[in-house]
């Protein structure tokens, strides 16, 4: 009985010195805590402020496909629903592994319809043609077979690392222009 009385009390000798040690620790975040009242009440005042008319900035957005479908989603609604909205300008990716999936094969179809809707849509287009690097993550959209290993992100890639990469990304780009 004494062991299991003096093991009590070493537990909860324990536990008021870890308790104690954890408030001591936890005073000097405290103090940096500080709450006081608004200097003059919160109103909603802010939603009625005018705005500044834009004047000739257009406003836009990027429709990114890898991203469309990571995420799941039916990337020709998708762009339906987003063309829907009062924007002037869309940004569109020529993502390079995408329309070349494999040696001998260029295929626009994508880029194809996402341009078509654009248009029909009346929206200005802003297409990115940057075969290694466009926009969205991962970094590169270099097809595999243009590559032995793959490219190293936050990376700067000098054309003369990659000879045949330049003569491959030269070539996309006129292809697809």
């Amino acid at each position: 009985m004494r062991r299991t009385e003096k093991a009590s009390r070493k537990v909860v000798r324990t536990l008021v010195l870890g308790v104690g040690a954890a408030s001591l620790l936890t005073v000097p975040i405290a103090l940096e805590f500080h709450l006081k009242q608004a200097t003059q009440p919160l109103t909603n005042a802010w939603q009625h402020l005018p705005i500044e008319p834009r004047r000739s900035t257009l406003l836009g957005i990027s429709f990114r496909s890898p991203q469309v479908a990571a995420l799941g989603l039916d990337a020709r609604t998708t762009m339906q629903t987003l063309l829907s909205y009062p924007f002037q300008l869309i940004r569109l990716g020529a993502y390079w592994n995408r329309m070349e999936p494999e040696p001998g094969v260029f295929n626009t179809d994508e880029l194809d319809w996402q341009i078509d809707a654009a248009e029909r849509a009346g929206k200005h287009i802003i297409l990115c043609v940057g075969p290694l690097k466009t926009f969205s993550y991962p970094e590169f959209f270099v097809p595999a077979h243009h590559l032995r290993q793959p490219l190293q992100e936050h990376t700067l890639i000098r054309p003369s690392d990659y000879p045949s990469l330049l003569t491959a990304a030269t070539d996309f780009i006129t292809r697809l222009v």
